[in-house]
């Protein structure tokens, strides 16, 4: 993957995508999430949807989509599991993925060859 021996590089972006999703959640919920686990999955995945975007994955066993939409189909499937709240939470985590984009650019993966 584009962090393949760059586990820094990979542990800063995974700190400061829990510190956006921190901030996001309490100047726009007004909360703090009981949990960041799905919210930083999201921001991993997305992360990642964006680097390989046109290439395909079979979600599921079942499912063939392009990765782009892969964080969206988690964000949809984990509403009914976990609620609202944790919802809106998981959306910061693609928010604070899409921030990240926006600041360092895609495609990320030639700064971490």
């Amino acid at each position: 993957g584009c962090f393949s021996g760059a586990p820094r590089h990979y542990a800063a972006l995974l700190c400061v995508g829990a510190a956006l999703i921190l901030l996001q959640t309490h100047l726009a919920l007004r909360a703090e999430p009981s949990s960041l686990a799905h919210a930083l999955c999201l921001y991993a995945t997305t992360l990642w949807a964006r680097v390989d975007a046109h290439s395909s994955v079979l979600l599921f066993g079942a499912l063939k989509l392009k990765a782009a939409v892969v964080p969206w189909c988690f964000l949809a499937g984990f509403l009914p599991l976990t609620g609202v709240m944790a919802g809106l939470t998981n959306l910061c985590g693609i928010a604070a993925a899409l921030m990240v984009e926006a600041a360092a650019g895609v495609p990320m993966r030639a700064a971490f060859k």
